[in-house]
């Protein structure tokens, strides 16, 4: 401990206390006062920097996040030029339409995004959603569970549902590879996929 910081007492904080005994090391000249303001200038300006590292770290994770999303329309080859349901000619008009408030209620149920989406696209989402159910398989809520704890999005519904137990007592962080090949492994008698 420097003397000057030993002068100044217990009164300073610690990041201040440090750039003290930083300062004091430099000089013999300088009067009590002006180490110590120059020590909390110091410390504000090491506050400082670390605010604007943390906060590009925040805005880092926040393009991540939204890079991450979630996006059934792309990842199952849906869009507004496909005609979905129609086998030959011209497509019906509906498709083309803005989606129903009983559509963008579906939507927002299964947590997809609701923005700029006809009829057809909602139609073909819950075509989906119905093979997906016929088929015993994950829900588009579960998938997106899935993709965030790091596992398998094409299970079972009983197996999506193991695997979003472990990610929730896991504290919704990435689960294992080794946890998520545990899960996988114990497989119930009768369940498919």
């Amino acid at each position: 401990m420097s003397a000057a910081r030993a002068l100044a007492g217990n009164d300073l904080p610690p990041d201040v206390a440090a750039k003290t005994d930083e300062v004091a090391s430099g000089t013999n000249k300088k009067k009590l006062r002006e180490m110590l303001e120059e020590a909390k200038e110091l410390a504000e300006e090491d506050e400082r920097v670390e605010s604007y590292r943390l906060a590009e770290i925040a805005a880092q994770a926040r393009v991540e996040a939204r890079r991450k999303m979630f996006e059934p329309y792309e990842r199952f080859g849906i869009s507004e030029s496909d005609p979905g349901p129609v086998e030959e000619g011209k497509a019906p008009g509906w498709i083309e339409e803005p989606a129903s408030p009983e559509q963008i209620a579906w939507l927002k149920k299964n947590r997809l995004a609701a923005k700029d989406v006809t009829s057809g696209m909602v139609y073909r989402l819950q075509s989906k959603a119905r093979e997906w159910y016929d088929q015993g398989k994950a829900t588009f809520k579960q998938r997106q569970s899935l993709r965030s704890a790091g596992a398998p999005e094409d299970v079972s519904f009983p197996m999506a549902s193991r695997l979003i137990d472990a990610w929730h007592a896991n504290k919704m962080k990435t689960l294992p590879p080794e946890t998520i090949a545990n899960i996988i492994a114990q497989r119930i008698p009768g369940e498919d996929g």
